[in-house]
């Protein structure tokens, strides 16, 4: 019987597929994943799951087992499952067609068995011409998206070094295509993130321990026009040459070209104690933790810098395509949005944010605003240190389930220390990268902006617009990009002081470096409390994009933000309105006013001694107008008194039927040491209306009047 010789030989076939063995299991199955040694899938089938394993690694490279039904096998045994062939019946054609899919060539012979020679002639002695060694031959092949083979790479080991030589499979020519295209075409078209390398030695290193990598052919010397670069549109992309000039100039004009069509490059920088040349290829060999190294070796952001992109005003009319979905619903932070939360120190900012993002992070409702799903974010927080921050989170009140899903969603810094120049974004994010390695991050927030503010070369204040512009756009965005472009960035920011009216009219211009904010944020939020009050905040919405947020005035109870019913609020606002009109009436009355204008300087007054002391001044008239004056004033509770003089670092009053004159809101400045301190005034004692008797208040942080206004008297 004649034997029928395969048209290749089973072990190269075999062997080929082994080496390639990540790029081949995710061509034949695009919804597996690599998890450490092993490959994942569902089932032979493809579908989506983790019960058939494939080891990646070792003697057992290309075994497999699928752990729901027993079934079992090699790397053949699969190739032939998916592609409908029986392993038993049809082994050659399974053969043929995976020597196919890899650019083997076929031959129609089988090896031929080495002639022995006579045994006269099998003697040490023999003199024999010097044996030409035939140059080891390692073959890469390029696929399209689809898996069928555009070229392969043939690379020649030899004394006098590498040399590659290229075949066009559709052209049938020895020769690069044109364009040429790029190595492992595959899986770049199902992954974000890519490492672009130095050759495909070095992508092959790279995919074999779970990472998407690619190439172009030709390496350092490939002329980059003549390369199809539109695969890696819209990607992240990790650039890793060579430690040598050739593959720096290499990366550095690669990347110039890639950031006009990326999402985002990042160009890597070797260790400088490695020898020349050594690449990526070598890392692996060395047993180099490759994604601990990638963070380590994050040194410079190439952010995209296309200036615009210019559309048909057709192509507008003709997109009815649905909107991105908001990372928080309505508008408040958008995609690759930007939200300024501002407010007053001590208005309660950090706490109402926690309690925002931690809403957001267990993907549920908070005052009306939606996330999209349960969020992935990261908090810098530079204000309260470990033990404080701890206390906080305790305070919430969580189900251990909630607790659960926030472990895995929030990610929250211990007092950051550390100003976001160049050196700072760096090492920030290799932080996040180490929570989230994916870079699955919906929302980065920065909690204040002035701890973190870099004020450039000239170390400029935050109230430099120019200063302030540049920080957002060439530091923010470059820590945003790096990590996820889509992300939102929540900025939380101190107001400064400003005249209630302007405050009123228009909050936001509040923010120190208001004009670079306003021009540059997609959305902001300043939360105040409104005059009169220290119970209530209401909350001020402005948005670059959509219909606009109503105000909300909201309150903290039972330590739950709420928020403010609209007729509840006007019945709130009601009484504060009533105490705003008291404390106009205060301002407006000359000697309400000197005695709170007195306390400022530290000096109080029994109502003989303000007589006295003012008497003819100031337009008041004698002692008698000014006590019949202070009379009218102390019966109806615009004038009240207190006795505890100690308490204020004041001297004893000694004897006295009153005690010293306040008012409401009053804050008389004592001293602190070397310096000084202004504390408020309660009153401990009130002239009874009925008798003129000196009796005690009954709260003495609550201002009682005795009349609603005093009408002619004022």
């Amino acid at each position: 019987m004649i034997k029928t010789p395969f048209p290749v030989n089973v072990d190269t076939v075999k062997a080929d597929l082994l080496s390639r063995l990540p790029s081949v299991l995710s061509y034949l199955y695009p919804e597996g994943r690599v998890s450490g040694s092993e490959f994942e899938i569902g089932n032979v089938d493809g579908d989506e799951g983790k019960s058939m394993k494939i080891a990646l690694r070792g003697d057992k490279a290309g075994l497999w087992i699928d752990n729901a039904t027993g079934e079992q096998g090699d790397i053949l045994h699969l190739w032939a499952i998916k592609h409908h062939l029986c392993i038993k019946t049809q082994f050659s054609e399974i053969v043929k067609n995976a020597a196919d899919w890899l650019g083997i060539s076929p031959t129609n012979q089988e090896p031929t068995q080495q002639k022995m020679l006579p045994q006269k002639y099998q003697q040490s002695t023999l003199q024999t011409k010097p044996q030409i060694q035939e140059p080891q031959k390692i073959q890469y092949v390029y696929y399209a998206v689809d898996g069928s083979v555009i070229a392969h790479v043939n690379r020649h080991e030899t004394d006098k070094g590498k040399d590659f030589r290229c075949f066009d499979v559709i052209n049938q020519s020895h020769k690069a295509p044109d364009p040429r295209p790029l190595y492992n075409l595959p899986n770049v078209a199902q992954s974000e993130h890519i490492i672009l390398c130095e050759g495909e030695k070095c992508a092959d290193a790279l995919i074999s321990v779970g990472y998407c990598a690619t190439t172009a052919i030709g390496g350092a010397n490939t002329p980059i026009p003549k390369t199809d670069w539109s695969p890696l549109t819209g990607k992240h992309i990790w650039m890793w040459p060579d430690h040598d000039d050739a593959g720096y100039r290499y990366a550095d004009h690669i990347c110039k070209h890639l950031k006009t069509i990326c999402a985002s490059v990042t160009q890597l920088d070797p260790p400088t104690d490695k020898p020349p040349k050594w690449d990526a290829a070598d890392a692996v060999a060395e047993g180099i933790n490759v994604p601990e190294y990638i963070q380590a070796h994050i040194p410079k952001i190439l952010p995209v810098t296309k200036p615009f992109q210019a559309y048909k005003i057709g192509t507008l009319f003709n997109d009815t395509s649905p909107m991105p979905e908001d990372i928080i619903y309505p508008r408040l932070l958008t995609i690759s949005g930007f939200l300024l939360f501002g407010g007053a120190p001590k208005v309660g900012k950090t706490d109402f944010l926690i309690s925002l993002l931690v809403r957001m992070g267990l993907g549920q409702e908070f005052l009306g605003f939606k996330p999209k799903r349960a969020l992935k974010i990261v908090y810098i927080q530079a204000e309260i240190g470990y033990h404080y921050l701890r206390e906080r989170f305790h305070k919430l009140s969580l189900t251990d389930e909630e607790k659960a899903l926030l472990a895995d969603n929030l990610v929250v810094t211990d007092h950051f220390k550390m100003r976001l120049d160049d050196e700072g974004i760096k090492h920030t994010a290799k932080m996040i990268l180490e929570d989230f390695p994916d870079g699955d991050v919906d929302i980065i927030c920065i909690d204040p902006f002035y701890n973190v503010f870099d004020g450039g070369a000239n170390n400029a204040s935050e109230n430099d617009n120019q200063a302030v512009f540049d920080f957002l756009q060439n530091k923010l965005c470059k820590l945003r990009d790096m990590i996820n472009p889509e992300a939102g960035i929540i900025l939380s920011h101190h107001t400064k002081k400003i005249d209630k009216k302007t405050l009123a009219e228009d909050p936001f211009q509040a923010f120190s470096g208001a004009s670079s904010l306003r021009r540059f944020y997609s959305s902001g939020m300043v939360m105040y409390y409104p005059e009169g009050t220290k119970t209530h905040r209401r909350i001020e919405f402005e948005l670059r994009h959509g219909e606009g947020i109503p105000p909300k005035t909201v309150i903290k109870s039972n330590g739950q933000w709420c928020e403010i019913d609209p007729i509840s609020e006007r019945i709130v606002n009601q009484k504060y309105g009533e105490k705003l009109d008291k404390e106009r009436i205060r301002k407006q009355d000359a000697v309400l006013e000197i005695i709170y204008a007195q306390a400022k300087e530290g000096k109080v007054f029994t109502h003989t001694q303000f007589c006295q002391v003012f008497e003819g001044q100031l337009g008041l008239g004698g002692k008698d107008a000014i006590r019949s004056r202070i009379d009218v004033l102390t019966t109806k509770g615009y004038i009240q008194f207190f006795k505890n003089s100690e308490a204020y670092n004041l001297p004893a009053m000694g004897r006295s039927k009153f005690g010293m004159m306040c008012v409401e809101n009053m804050e008389i400045k004592v001293a602190d040491g070397d310096d000084f301190k202004y504390v408020t005034v309660y009153p401990t004692h009130y002239k009874c209306p009925s008798t003129g008797a000196s009796l005690p208040v009954r709260n003495s942080t609550e201002w009682v009047y005795e009349m609603e206004d005093l009408g002619d008297d004022i």
